[in-house]
């Protein structure tokens, strides 16, 4: 974090915080103070002057006599600020008004020591004292917790990034690397923190450097559930506190008729929603106890071997299988100003399930990975804008939602595991390499059913030929999100246009303001329909390839190509969604013409592996082989 970044925000933090102790001793502070004072205060009857109420306050005038003495007040509760919480005001204002329309004498109470000062109702709010107290305590906390991660966080050298053409140059060569599919800003976002990594190590110590970090001090690691489960309560009871007064005054506004007032549920919702996770992360850490995982080698090792094994003592299972997740993961803060985000990428990951091994009344998992070469090490502080860490994964797969993550360092030192042997690397390639062999020789059978999860692609073979069709309603995930942003776009665009209702300077204004809002809407709703109601059709029949567009069944494009004019077939990725092991990357398959163009041919493959297979069998197919 730069200097200026850090004065910046220890500022920002105290202001933050200098705001909530402003508020508490401008309203609870001095409340709780009168009322201490106020419970010996001595009652007297008091004719009533004058009365309004409204639904924040209640004001009134009153005289009363002490010891002869004529003393007029205007003080009529306890509290020195106005509020709308309840029905307080309402129902003090009706009995008041009552007893001045009445000419009926209420009691007040006054100070002997100084009889001028005196007061209706003595009496506390005590929810509406919490209610503030909270408020602002969530100021003060959240203030604080700033201050304090500018003060413990370090202020790395300076980094002079390479210039953009540089890094266009690099990404271009390994653009050339077969299987290479990093876009240019991934390439970017990794890079300059690889460049940023080794500015930062240059000078220190090579060896053992990542035992300066406390969690890694040994090879025995301990994961990150109770830190994750008090996090979870922070973020909890924070939500909850900001979002209590909407609780208070939420059926006074309904009976109201401001039904409005259902927006102010989401933060409590939330909240409830954050405190009910945190007390079943609570229930699973209780139930499992500690889970040390035991590195072997210490540390893991890039261009080596990740591995080791994790001791479960209670409420273990010699029946499930327990999962083992490796990743490699690039956190990076992307945006400016107040839009500014946390992202990740999973830039490498791998699972298998752990070898298990009952030993001294508890049960071992073991396991291994091969780590290559090239991969960036972890940071050791992981405290900048740009950091990478290495994360291992358990998960018992029955169900009984044991899910511990480890936070591990791992540096290219090469090394190899010295006591396990279960290599769940060898495992997975192995398993591609058998499903790979039969899917081939499924298609050379005729039988062209994809795999569970390999995407909504559907192959036939028909009296006109072979036919591979991507169907309407294969991308559900995007149409949804399209919708919704769609939706909140319009909403928004409605609620301007809404506001204007001629031609003064305001209206020009909302005109201006709702402009790129319409068109945003436009384009999610023209994008919301196409997507979710094409279809691509590409038929082999003989010597020829015919390729249909439809929209809702009606064609839209339709290209039909004889096969000597086709150079090949190549594997084109999409996209993906998920992260980890358990993202999913989308593909499509393209015939590349001999003069250059392409034209998709499938689209929405799920899995690299599945349209490499496809790809080999229709390249047989047009062929002969």
């Amino acid at each position: 974090m730069h200097i200026f970044n850090k004065v910046f925000l220890f500022l920002f933090g105290l202001a933050f915080s200098g705001f909530g102790i402003y508020l508490l001793m401008d309203t609870s502070v001095p409340a709780l103070v009168s009322w201490q004072e106020m419970k010996n205060w001595h009652p007297a009857g008091a004719r009533l002057i004058s009365v309004e109420g409204k639904e924040n306050k209640t004001e009134a005038r009153y005289r009363y006599e002490v010891e002869g003495i004529t003393h007029e007040s205007s003080r009529v509760y306890v509290a020195g600020f106005n509020d709308s919480i309840g029905n307080y005001h309402k129902e003090l204002s009706r009995k008041l008004k009552k007893s001045l329309e009445d000419n009926e004498e209420i009691t007040i109470y006054y100070n002997p020591a100084s009889p001028a000062h005196s007061v209706i109702d003595r009496d506390m709010r005590w929810g509406l004292f919490t209610i503030i107290s909270v408020f602002c305590s969530v100021f003060i906390l959240i203030g604080g917790f700033i201050c304090y991660g500018v003060i413990i966080s370090k202020t790395p050298a300076e980094f002079t990034p390479p210039p953009a053409a540089e890094l266009k140059r690099e990404w271009e060569r390994k653009k050339k690397i077969p299987g290479y599919r990093e876009t240019f800003s991934e390439f970017r976002q990794h890079r300059l923190h690889e460049l940023k990594q080794a500015d930062k190590n240059r000078g220190r110590a090579p060896s053992g450097g990542w035992q300066k970090k406390d969690q890694w001090h040994t090879s025995h690691i301990r994961s990150t559930a109770k830190s994750g489960f008090r996090a979870m309560y922070f973020f909890a009871l924070v939500c909850l506190g900001v979002s209590s007064p909407v609780l208070f005054f939420f059926m006074d506004e309904w009976n109201r008729g401001n039904h409005a007032i259902l927006a102010g549920l989401i933060f409590p919702l939330a909240g409830l929603f954050l405190l009910f996770k945190a007390i079943s992360l609570t229930r699973e850490y209780l139930r499992y106890g500690i889970i040390e995982y035991v590195m072997d080698p210490y540390p893991g090792a890039i261009g080596g071997q990740v591995g080791g094994w994790l001791d479960l003592k209670k409420n273990y299972d010699l029946n499930t299988e327990y999962r083992i997740e490796l990743s490699c993961i690039f956190s990076f803060i992307s945006g400016t100003g107040e839009d500014r985000t946390r992202q990740e990428i999973v830039k490498w990951s791998q699972q298998g399930a752990a070898k298990k091994e009952f030993s001294r009344n508890s049960l071992r998992l073991l396991f291994v990975f091969d780590v290559p070469e090239g991969l960036p090490e972890a940071d050791i502080d992981q405290t900048a804008d740009t950091y990478c860490y290495w994360q291992l994964g358990l998960t018992d797969m029955s169900g009984n939602r044991l899910s511990r993550k480890y936070n591990i360092p791992v540096f290219a030192t090469g090394q190899t595991a010295e006591k396990v042997t279960h290599n769940l690397t060898s495992q997975m390639h192995a398993r591609q390499q058998r499903e790979a062999e039969q899917l081939q020789q499924q298609f050379k059978r005729g039988n062209f059913l994809l795999p569970p999860g390999a995407g909504p692609l559907r192959i036939s073979e028909t009296p006109s030929g072979l036919r591979l069709l991507s169907p309407m309603f294969r991308n559900k995930l995007l149409t949804f999100f399209l919708i919704l942003f769609g939706g909140c776009s319009g909403a928004v665009s409605y609620g301007l246009i809404h506001q204007i209702h001629g031609f003064t300077f305001s209206d020009i204004i909302f005109g201006i303001v709702s402009f790129p809002f319409v068109i945003f809407t436009l384009l999610m709703i023209t994008a919301a329909v196409y997507i979710p109601f094409n279809s691509l059709t590409a038929v082999f029949a003989g010597r020829e390839i015919t390729v249909t567009r439809r929209l809702l069944l009606i064609p839209v494009g339709s290209r039909t190509m004889g096969v000597e004019e086709v150079k090949g077939f190549e594997v084109k990725r999409t996209g993906s969604t998920g992260q980890g092991t358990t993202r999913t990357e989308h593909y499509k398959i393209v015939a590349v013409m001999k003069k250059g163009k392409e034209i998709a041919i499938a689209e929405s493959i799920n899995g690299r592996d599945v349209a490499s297979q496809i790809k080999a069998f229709l390249h047989g197919r047009i062929t002969g082989y």
